[in-house]
């Protein structure tokens, strides 16, 4: 029986470990061609250190398990890598169907302490290149004709923010927004744009400094695996998904659930109200949703 994604070419950053190796992986099971991206030598990341590139480690297990894939070593964060990356793909396989951005770094520091260098660097490898390689994949798409996807990512972290993360969490924001406006652009092409909030041990939650390290136990690793995400990512771009777009979407090994911005009733200004009047409203429940804000609730 033919895969999910059977004749389909997807790109994916970062995959090299982690989400992005559990992306490309699934993908290569359910019959995707695949070009595996990843600077790094080394899980913490580092594109320097010796040996061989992590890239290449994915692609062989994908290879012996009967799979078709090949490894790109370029950096997101550099244009003129993009565009080798979107070139190899269609070199390699004659067309791309599927984008996943999924590359990623962190600079965690205290707010008071972060530096335009910190800020800088987490924005162009996750915004600035999402923009990137979403505009390059598009414009390919478009020249196909037949429409394709493109997935970018997220966090819960720009919906509630995290200390120590104030360049994360607003580069994972502006993604959600990035996504919003691809879709919308993208309908008339055929071509759709969704976005994936991940839960799950990877090596960015074993190294990160924030709070929620010090939640990282045994149970913990083997209860947040990355099938959960895997599976979402793959629904996702693949035809069981054709009507979805602009969406956000949380995926763990414990839910895979749609995240969306609400908004409460509202309280409607008059030309003789007062801040008072705004105080009430917030009392009835109007302005303000009633209870107390759980950030927990946000997935």
């Amino acid at each position: 029986m033919a895969g999910l994604l059977e004749g389909k070419v997807a790109l994916i950053t970062g995959a090299g470990g982690g989400t992005g190796r559990a992306y490309a992986l699934m993908f290569a099971e359910e019959g995707a061609s695949v070009v595996v991206n990843d600077l790094s030598t080394t899980p913490e990341g580092d594109g320097e250190a010796a040996g061989p590139p992590m890239a290449e480690s994915v692609v062989e297990e994908i290879r012996k398990a009967g799979g078709t894939a090949v490894a790109d070593h370029g950096d997101v964060s550099d244009p003129a890598s993009a565009q080798a990356m979107i070139d190899r793909a269609v070199r390699e396989f004659g067309r791309l169907d599927i984008l996943v951005n999924n590359a990623g770094i962190f600079r965690e520091r205290p707010f008071a302490e972060m530096s335009l260098a910190d800020w800088n660097a987490i924005m162009d490898v996750h915004l600035n290149a999402s923009f990137t390689l979403a505009q390059m994949a598009f414009r390919e798409m478009m020249k196909q004709g037949d429409g394709g996807v493109i997935v970018n990512t997220t966090s819960r972290t720009a919906l509630r923010g995290k200390a120590l993360q104030a360049n994360y969490a607003a580069a994972k924001g502006g993604t959600i927004s990035l996504t919003q406006t691809i879709a919308l652009e993208g309908e008339e092409h055929g071509i759709r744009s969704v976005c994936i909030s991940p839960r799950g041990v990877t090596r960015g939650w074993e190294n990160a400094k924030s709070v929620s390290a010090g939640m990282l136990t045994d149970e913990v690793r083997q209860k947040f695996s990355l099938r959960g995400p895997a599976l979402a990512v793959t629904w996702l771009v693949s035809d069981l998904a054709k009507d979805i777009t602009g969406r956000t979407f949380f995926a763990s090994d414990e839910a895979i659930s749609e995240v969306r911005w609400e908004q409460a009733p509202g309280f409607t200004p008059t030309a003789d109200c007062t801040a008072q009047d705004i105080a009430a409203a917030v009392e009835a429940g109007r302005v303000i949703y009633p209870g107390e804000f759980d950030p927990n609730r946000i997935q």
